[in-house]
């Protein structure tokens, strides 16, 4: 669900520091529909690093769904876990789309970790489950600091979907491990 318990109206005012002297004269800064001054989320390194490594977390997660899938003793929950792993190769498009939006140039591919394997499925639905509920807050702080709508509607969207694999997560560490 859409977190209602945070202030998510957008201001458009905006704080002058003295830093950003470039954006009263124009040189680094692009003018929006209002016609304020916002920077460049291209040259904004900080946010380039959370995306790659936003895109790097979520090609493990991919990974992990798949073993999830291939698991002996999870077999049961197979078709529980398909669409989290497909929702998960969604998630790696969008995130590509969005870094597209804002840099206006084709990312590359990254190449994730390889997922550590618990010897427990238990403790790898744990795993997975905790890791699901720390992208939460993460997408849903990208989400709120987006300056476009494009981008919100994208991290939104992949909110929304972790949100749901949280519950399918629960609901199967309930039906077969309690």
């Amino acid at each position: 669900m859409y977190p209602y318990n945070r202030n998510t109206q957008i201001y458009n005012t905006k704080i002058q520091a003295k830093e950003d002297s470039s954006a009263k004269n124009g040189k680094n800064g692009k003018a929006n529909k209002n016609g304020n001054q916002d920077a460049d989320l291209s040259l904004d390194r900080r946010l380039m690093e959370l995306l790659t490594l936003a895109r790097e977390e979520t090609e493990q997660m991919a990974e992990r769904y798949q073993s999830m899938m291939e698991n002996p003793d999870l077999t049961e929950a197979t078709e529980l876990f398909k669409p989290m792993y497909l929702d998960e190769q969604k998630h790696k498009k969008q995130l590509r789309e969005a870094m597209f939006t804002i840099t206006k140039d084709t990312p590359e591919e990254v190449a994730a970790a390889p997922v550590e394997k618990p010897a427990d499925s238990k403790q790898m639905l744990e795993d997975t489950l905790l890791l699901e509920m720390d992208d939460i807050s993460f997408y849903r702080d990208l989400l709120l600091n987006m300056p476009d709508n494009d981008l919100r509607d994208i991290f939104f969207e992949i909110v929304t979907d972790k949100q749901n694999h949280c519950n399918g997560l629960n609901y199967i560490m309930i039906k077969y491990f309690s």
